[in-house]
């Protein structure tokens, strides 16, 4: 979750977010496996969908800034942790 956790400051740094270091991450757990996980910085916000590996990024109105797919060496770390 590291690496996707650097793509998603990357991310926000690229959509103009400056406050990087208080990225807040909320999991989201069902019976102890992933199924996402939230951040939040400067009004941006991203949910990485654990089982098919896409995070979703959006603006501070919701709206949709990229989608990106994740390798699939990452989603199948995810299924480890």
């Amino acid at each position: 979750m590291a690496e996707v956790k650097q793509l998603v400051a990357r991310t926000f740094i690229e959509f103009g977010a400056r406050g990087i270091f208080t990225l807040r991450e909320t999991l989201f757990l069902h019976h102890g496996k992933c199924l996402a996980v939230a951040y939040r910085a400067d009004g941006l916000s991203a949910v990485w969908r654990c089982e098919e590996g896409i995070s979703e990024f959006r603006n501070a109105e919701g709206n949709v800034l990229r989608t990106l797919s994740l390798p699939e060496e990452e989603k199948s770390s995810s299924e480890a942790a």
